[in-house]
């Protein structure tokens, strides 16, 4: 049959190419002959009065293959893309003749998921641009708290690495405060269960919170969305409003509270020697705060503890290898006021505060991270009461009850270092050797 006009006359090819006759290509009429039907085959004889006209692959005009009866475009049909029977998936298109996601706006293909190249840590500004253990903000790896680097936010540890480098902490099962070995953590009464999530290596470092406050975060007129810094997979994990009231009113409030007490504040109004010590004198909500602000959120105390312990390995300190070993001294960590090499409550003085990993590596956990015993006590999510159980991804909420702050400080006896001891503050309260480390969702 001829096509008129242009327009080609779409059959099913089956039952004509058994009969011998072969489906012509698109034609103004050119090359046929006096309207007779076409060829007995491609360019065999017309029919009566004309030659016929040249016929496409497998009974198809070009470019179309011949697919299940049907003439396709295989580098546009989803379901024989590149071929016949080669069908995408349903969130994909057949483009060029290959399979490809249908992302939503803003967002970016990369290999075969979908991706917010400003978030997303595996593909940092691009596809395969990867974040090797920090965040990412706004297609770029850093924290807030890192941006542009310096002191106190790109110095840090022994390699002068990122101060918001952050270390995978591979999920799995433990017992909450046991060790098998020392007194009162002998026994396995609470175990849990967590999925993965990304710890922070160092301690928030002056030079980091200098950001926070500089950007004019921590009070009660710039308080956290309802909401912010929540635990994935804990129900109202998030910030309250019914905590506006905890933060300082002012900046200046804030400041000022850095610097008041006792223990040497690390804090100091201009930036000077002190951007690499770890922030001390810190509230839990400002802690809090802090954390949600930089794009993460405080760990829960399962996850410290499980962090600290190297998971099921029950470590009696993070640095104890074989995780029954009981040692510990001034190469591990900071305590018992030893930074300055005269150790002894009776010695203690601003020298004795190091910058953050000044012990590392002979003093890290399991999976890298610093200081997890001395330097400073660190805020944790929960509340201070006793474990819940069971726990799968868990954390205790109870309101009213003080805050959980593990890890020891500087200034300690070893008793606080051990991975399963806890101490407890009031949310409001700037306890005077007490910091944060941030925790971070897994991708």
């Amino acid at each position: 049959m001829r096509a008129r006009h242009g327009l080609r006359l779409v059959l099913p090819a089956v039952g004509l190419l058994g009969a011998g006759i072969q489906l012509a290509a698109c034609s103004d009429g050119s090359g046929s002959g006096n309207g007779a039907d076409a060829g007995t085959s491609a360019g065999g004889s017309g029919g009566a009065g004309g030659s016929g006209g040249a016929g496409g692959a497998a009974g198809c005009p070009q470019p179309l293959t011949e697919c299940d009866a049907s003439c396709v475009d295989t580098t546009a049909d989803p379901a024989n893309c590149g071929s016949c029977g080669s069908a995408c998936a349903p969130d994909e298109v057949c483009s060029a003749g290959k399979c490809a996601l249908v992302c939503d706006s803003g967002l970016t293909t990369c290999g075969k998921k979908c991706v917010d190249i400003q978030t997303d840590a595996a593909n940092c500004g691009g596809c395969g641009k990867d974040c090797q253990g920090e965040p990412c903000l706004a297609g770029a790896c850093s924290a807030q708290s890192c941006l542009g680097g310096g002191l106190g936010r790109g110095d840090c540890g022994p390699s002068k690495e990122s101060c918001c480098k952050s270390a995978l902490v591979p999920g799995g099962e433990f017992f909450r405060s046991y060790d098998g070995v020392t007194d009162n953590y002998k026994y396995k009464s609470w175990p849990a269960k967590l999925s993965d999530f990304r710890l922070d290596v160092y301690e928030v470092t002056v030079g980091r919170l200098r950001a926070f406050v500089e950007a004019g975060k921590g009070t009660q007129q710039s308080a956290p969305a309802p909401g912010a810094g929540a635990h994935p997979k804990i129900a109202d994990s998030g910030w309250s409003a019914a905590w506006d009231g905890s933060l300082p009113p002012s900046t200046s409030a804030l400041t000022q509270a850095l610097k008041q007490g006792g223990g040497w504040p690390t804090w100091t109004d201009a930036a000077a020697d002190n951007e690499r010590l770890a922030i001390n004198h810190l509230s839990w909500s400002v802690a809090f705060a802090f954390c949600a602000w930089d794009g993460g959120r405080l760990p829960t105390e399962a996850e410290w503890n499980y962090a600290a312990a190297g998971g099921g390995e029950q470590r009696v300190y993070p640095w104890s290898q074989p995780a029954s070993s009981t040692d510990i001294s001034a190469d591990h960590a900071t305590y018992d006021c030893n930074g300055d090499g005269v150790p002894g409550q009776n010695n203690c003085s601003p020298a004795d505060i190091l910058p953050v990993g000044s012990r590392s590596p002979k003093g890290d956990g399991r999976w890298g991270h610093a200081d997890l015993g001395g330097g400073e006590w660190e805020w944790v999510l929960d509340s201070h009461s006793q474990y819940p159980v069971p726990c799968n991804d868990c954390a205790n909420l109870s309101p009213g009850w003080e805050r959980v702050m593990r890890g020891g400080s500087w200034i300690g006896n070893a008793t606080y270092l051990l991975c399963s001891t806890r101490g407890t503050g009031s949310p409001g309260a700037v306890p005077y050797a007490t910091g944060v480390r941030c925790a971070r969702n897994a991708p």
